[in-house]
């Protein structure tokens, strides 16, 4: 039996707390579906696959995709397989003026030439 240790932090009226606790969640996924049900384990998984999924499809509509490319990227994207975001595109969701684009470019410029 393999302990997990699992940390929380809450308002309360004193402030901040933090809690830790050890919980058995099972030693590996046949165990975990003993302990608890395989229709919980998979139920739990699928919700966590479900949002990583969903941040996948914002990342992409975010930088521009099309929905063809959208669905595409979902449909090559597995779960665990960790997806970046597109630099640029985080940098210009960012941007508010052509003025402010064109001071993180020279920015950008001055970095690049040291």
């Amino acid at each position: 039996m393999s302990l997990t240790t699992v940390n929380a932090t809450a308002k309360t009226d004193n402030g901040l707390r933090k809690v830790s606790v050890a919980y058995n969640f099972g030693d590996d996924l046949a165990d975990a579906g003993m302990k608890f049900g395989e229709d919980i384990v998979f139920n739990i998984y699928k919700q966590q696959a479900v949002i990583k999924l969903q941040a996948v499809i914002r990342n992409a509509a975010e930088a521009g995709k099309t929905d063809e490319e959208i669905a595409e990227a979902a449909a090559e994207w597995k779960p665990g397989l960790v997806v970046k975001a597109d630099p640029v595109a985080a940098i210009l969701k960012k941007v508010k003026s052509p003025e402010q684009l064109a001071e993180i470019i020279a920015k950008l410029q001055a970095k690049i030439q040291g």
